[in-house]
């Protein structure tokens, strides 16, 4: 393996400036016969994470860098140039978090994030950066700029120092290249040495007209108005690097008449020197929470202790547990959980939540009675979060809470959309401002955004792009261009009468086209939001540059704070009613079996209900209607199979045709008769996905939530991964039989016998073990 590093690579994280994606970075490296991948964002880090994961993968290590925007004053018309900054450890990184976040500020911004050489010195520490001075518009192609950082580097102490040229002999850069080695050489007392970098903004060449034409797409222009670049920007070799810094020097040569070829050679192996220097690995953070008590697991037993007092003391839903049912299945549950809480050290989220909840309930703001896996609490039904009980609605902890791994929580949380606001403001008195904020969201070009995109640019008309509804779904997911034109002669028609366009939208299908703002994530921080992300602005709002997918591995955990408009519904329905009847409606005192209310279910007069709203899920209705009067318990299976997956599988017609007896109930295997028996024999719940791993196949239940979260995915590598551990289990067994002393024990290596005349899958040397006689 070469030991010179592939330095100065920007992916499509720099909206327009590359069509390198994050997952082409392993090749990159094998091309160029490196180890080491140097990433140079412009004004972003939002690549780190998903680089060094990437990288990690193939055992490769990443050297972290920021491509800096700086205007000497903060003026709209002021010139801007570039520096690059590497951080050497995690105080460079959390300068480079405040330092980036001062460029999205008001005063700041300006159609791209800026920061001046004033917001440099201020927010940068000594002895956590390493400098250079740019490639693209450097520091060196301005003299002002110069002086500034000569300036800067007089009041930071930077671990490293280099003046960088670039190994390209056009004239552009050969000038570049002299303005550095003339400033440095007169400047010594500032010990800036020489790196040489190229920059690599594409995978090979025939990626330069999708270079140009994602320039445009980020920019709005026409691609006429973009000519090729002039030099090649597809990664070098150590040879090649080599050569190319020779001829750059031979230009200079031939331009200034000096010789320059001994400070290329030194920022040849200076490349080596700047990723010993910058020894920093980015590594998964500890979750971030605010402190709501001196000992989070002490409050939240008080608060569950209270929570056993009230929840049970009167009807929620027209039902209370009975005592024996307390006893036997709810403490025993509720101490599982608080343990598990304790151990992961996830007390201080729930206390978190279950403050924000309450404070909204206090207002008079509605909250849901609970959506999602944050449903199958106990701790967050007696906390107030939720009021749907988890024990009688045979909800599962685990599918919250995986108990085998440290993944963050994540509550689904509804308030009326109306007091939205009110809700974030609340959250933003209560903790700070600076430690509050949404989550950005990565959009990326789907196949038929990049035929429109790619379109747009080549000023093809609208109506030549109506090939792209020929570009299927399955289960909600668009299909690949390469998928679509395998299947549809309208889509290898379009291909084959706009072959430049269709080429270039099949290379930039998958990569960067914009950030936004995720609806509802909103992350609530023990620390200013600054010490672990960027914070940005985007449409008005604060966000961090995370997407919901990298947050929490910065320790930053999302609370779905969503604005629901049937909760407006509610409140308006009651305060109507207060006003014709002068009664108050407790909506949790409601039974679940109102016949007046499943009686416009029965006949599908849900026109204004929530997820019954539509044309096909009231078809759904009037079908299983015709056979009996539905339950509140169809209605859920109903709701959980109206999702594009089960309708395509068939496995909502089937539920019905089998409820009103027109099908035969089937089970996938005997021993999974409990587990289905309440849907007919149809896996409707994603609890039932968990239940089947565990009785099937011998998952734990932290193991069956793996499998579950991957099939709720639709992940098909990460279910490709489960799949053997699927079949082996299954192959293996594991069953629970009742043994001839009266006990239970769960036995492998399931087989059919006859026990005692009776039929059952057991495991032969278990059965023996314990003496039960088998007829084979």
């Amino acid at each position: 393996m070469n030991v010179y590093p592939l330095l100065n690579v920007r992916t499509d994280f720099s909206l327009g400036e590359s069509v390198i994606a994050v997952d082409d970075l392993p090749q990159l490296a094998q091309d160029a016969g490196t180890d080491t991948v140097g990433v140079v964002e412009t004004m972003s880090l939002s690549s780190l994470i998903a680089a060094t994961n990437t990288l990690a993968k193939a055992d490769l290590k990443l050297l972290t860098g920021v491509r800096v925007r700086v205007v000497l004053e903060a003026d709209k018309e002021a010139r801007a140039c570039f520096l690059k900054l590497y951080p050497v450890n995690e105080e460079g990184v959390r300068a480079l978090y405040r330092l980036l976040s001062r460029g999205f500020e008001e005063d700041r911004f300006y159609y791209v994030p800026r920061v001046t050489w004033d917001d440099l010195a201020n927010l940068l520490s000594h002895d956590c950066l390493a400098i250079s001075t740019g490639d693209f518009y450097s520091v060196m192609s301005d003299a002002d700029h110069r002086s500034a950082l000569a300036h800067l580097c007089g009041q930071i102490r930077f671990c490293a120092r280099f003046y960088e040229l670039v190994p390209c002999s056009t004239p552009y850069y050969s000038q570049q290249n002299m303005n550095a080695i003339q400033w440095a050489t007169t400047a010594t007392a500032l010990g800036f040495e020489p790196l040489v970098t190229m920059p690599t903004l594409w995978t090979d060449h025939s990626d330069r007209d999708a270079f140009s034409i994602n320039a445009g797409i980020a920019e709005r222009r026409p691609f006429a108005d973009y000519l090729k670049p002039a030099s090649e920007y597809a990664p070098m070799s150590a040879t090649d690097m080599a050569q190319a810094a020779i001829k750059a020097a031979g230009a200079l040569t031939h331009r200034y008449g000096t010789n320059h070829g001994p400070l290329f050679a030194k920022g040849l192996v200076n490349q080596q020197r700047l990723v010993e220097v910058c020894a920093y690995r980015w590594s998964k953070q500890d979750p971030c929470l605010p402190i709501i008590a001196a000992d989070s697991d002490d409050e939240l037993l008080r608060l569950c202790k209270e929570g056993f007092r009230t929840r049970f003391s009167a009807p929620v839903f027209a039902h209370v547990p009975s005592a024996q049912e307390l006893t036997s299945a709810y403490l025993p549950r509720l101490e599982f959980e608080l343990a598990t809480l304790k151990r992961l050290g996830f007390s201080q989220y729930f206390l978190l939540v279950s403050d924000l909840v309450r404070w909204a309930k206090s207002q008079g703001i509605y909250v849901g009675p609970g959506r999602g896996s944050v449903g199958g609490s106990l701790v967050a039904y007696l906390t107030g979060i939720t009021d749907v009980d988890p024990i009688r609605f045979e909800l599962l902890f685990e599918r919250f809470i995986n108990p085998d791994r440290l993944d963050l929580p994540d509550a689904d949380l509804d308030f009326m959309s109306t007091r939205r606001e009110e809700v974030i403001a609340y959250l933003e008195q209560r903790w700070g401002k600076e430690r509050v904020a949404g989550i950005v969201n990565y959009n990326t070009m789907g196949a038929r955004s990049a035929i429109r995109d790619v379109g747009r640019i080549f000023a093809l008309p609208q109506d030549q792009m109506g090939a792209t509804k020929f570009i299927g779904d399955t289960h909600g997911v668009s299909a690949t261009l390469a998928e679509a034109h395998e299947t549809a002669f309208e889509i290898q028609e379009f291909a084959r009468r706009h072959p430049q366009v269709w080429r270039n939208a099949c290379k930039l299908e998958g990569k960067m086209r914009s950030y936004g703002t995720h609806a509802a994530g909103v992350v609530v921080a023990g620390c200013d939001l600054t010490e672990r992300s960027v914070v940005e602005r985007r449409g008005g709002s604060r966000v961090i540059n995370w997407d919901k997918r990298v947050s929490e591995d910065q320790g930053l955990i999302k609370l779905d704070v969503l604005g629901l408009a049937t909760l407006d519904m509610f409140d308006h329905a009651i305060k109507l009613i207060m006003k014709r009847h002068t009664k108050r409606i407790d909506i949790n005192a409601i039974s679940l079996d109102d016949p007046k209310a499943l009686e416009i279910f029965n006949e599908a007069r849900t026109a204004g209900i929530f997820q019954f709203e539509g044309g096909s899920v009231r078809r759904l209705l009037k079908d299983m209607a015709a056979a009996k009067p539905l339950t509140f318990e169809d209605l859920v299976a109903l709701n959980a199979l109206n999702r594009p997956g089960p309708l395509d599988a068939g496995m909502a017609e089937s539920y019905i045709k089998r409820r009103a007896g027109k099908e035969t109930v089937t089970y996938p295997h005997p021993v999974l008769e409990p587990v289905l028996r309440d849907t007919y024999g149809v896996m409707a719940y994603q609890e039932q996905i968990m239940q089947v791993a565990r009785v099937l196949s011998g998952f734990t239940p932290g193991e069956a939530d793996t499998l579950r979260k991957a099939v709720g995915k639709k992940d098909a590598k990460m279910m490709a991964t489960q799949r053997d551990k699927f079949v082996d289990g299954a192959v293996a067994g594991t069953v629970t039989i009742t043994l001839e002393d009266g006990s239970t024990r769960v036995v492998h290596g399931m087989s059919k016998f006859k026990v005692k005349g009776e039929e059952r899958y057991v495991q032969i040397a278990e059965a023996l073990r314990h003496g039960l006689e088998l007829e084979i």
